[in-house]
């Protein structure tokens, strides 16, 4: 099953579905969490090559660029803002998307609200419209199979998620919505083979910008191609495996994705989320048997469960949070999981190197 014009469908729903206070106070929640994230990752060496970029290249304006001094354009507030929300890995996740909404939503929403005086109710549905853009692109995608073949879902769908999220905040109409949509379809883009560097953060830094781009091109009267989406050569075609109408056509059928079980999850850790299930296994392990000593440990994990840890011997912080066996020693040994266990000198204490051995 094929849908035409899959931009201009995404467009209409996004800008006409209400939502209600259930569903906009999880908005809240993800909100709050990915702007403590980003207050969190503010000290990461990451965010200081992030910053010594934006302070040599940020134009004048007037939003807020957290570690800035001075206010800057929306497009840079997204990037600089997006980079925080995502450089500890500690940003909140959607089964849907096999990814991280908020960390692409929110720093692009941040921009725009404070650049047009929006207020904090059309914040809010507008982060609602852009989770559930991001829920019906992910289900025409076959997100599964983009995820194998090594696409970073949250910089690919976070684009359009932000994009019809800031076309909603900014009050465009359904042409010009479908429009930055298209864009999006062409900004896409972040390799599963960046985890573990600083390249991974600046994938939803770029989305979140690229987002903000598009919401402020086709707002002034930039086009993109109605097919962008689906067309022979639309993204569908070109980074899955083709189109599935049968799945968009459902996940357009619905709305507040973020009230659907595993719609939205909170993380424990600093660290992929691959890795909690495990994390919590060897924390209740580590309780159960404190004291003793750990020679070897074995885990298993559902299918596909350790896509994302590309990791086995990590030689850096960023790379022990894409390790399984990492934070599984980590837990059992230490009893804990916490930001002090993902720098550089922490990856390398001999009791954790002996039981990765």
């Amino acid at each position: 099953m094929t849908v035409d014009q899959a931009a201009t469908r995404l467009a209409e729903r996004a800008l006409s579905t209400t939502y209600g206070d259930p569903a906009r106070h999880l908005a809240v929640r993800a909100t709050i969490d990915t702007v403590g994230v980003m207050v969190g990752g503010l000290p990461q060496p990451d965010a200081e090559i992030v910053m010594s970029y934006a302070r040599a290249a940020a134009p004048a304006g007037r939003v807020t660029a957290l570690g800035l001094d001075a206010t800057t354009s929306p497009a840079m507030a997204a990037f600089v803002n997006g980079a925080l929300a995502h450089v500890l890995d500690y940003d909140d996740v959607s089964h849907a998307m096999k990814g991280h909404p908020s960390a692409v939503l929110v720093p692009a929403l941040l921009a725009l609200g404070e650049h047009t005086d929006a207020s904090g109710r059309q914040l809010l549905d507008a982060y609602l419209a852009g989770f559930d853009t991001a829920v019906a692109v992910a289900a025409g995608l076959g997100v599964a199979e983009h995820y194998r073949r090594g696409w970073h879902a949250t910089s690919t769908i976070g684009v359009f998620a932000a994009a019809a999220a800031g076309s909603r905040l900014l009050g465009l109409d359904v042409v010009r919505t479908a429009h930055a949509l298209g864009m999006a379809a062409s900004f896409a883009g972040g390799s599963r083979q960046n985890f573990g560097s600083t390249t991974k953060s600046l994938h939803v830094a770029r989305a979140a910008e690229s987002a903000v781009l598009a919401v402020q091109l086709a707002a002034t009267g930039g086009t993109a191609n109605h097919a962008a989406i689906e067309g022979p050569m639309g993204f569908f075609a070109l980074l899955g495996p083709g189109m599935d109408g049968a799945a968009f056509e459902e996940a357009l059928g619905r709305s507040a994705g973020v009230l659907e079980p595993g719609g939205l999850n909170v993380k424990k850790y600093p660290c992929c989320y691959n890795t909690h299930r495990a994390a919590d296994a060897a924390l209740a392990t580590f309780e159960q048997h404190r004291g003793e000593g750990v020679g070897s440990a074995r885990v298993r994990v559902e299918p596909t469960g350790s896509a994302a840890l590309i990791y086995h011997a990590p030689q850096t912080g960023l790379q022990g949070k894409f390790c399984g066996e990492y934070v599984v020693a980590t837990a059992l040994l230490l009893g804990r999981v916490g930001l002090d266990d993902f720098t550089d000198e922490a990856v390398h204490r001999p009791a954790i190197r002996d039981l990765l051995s």
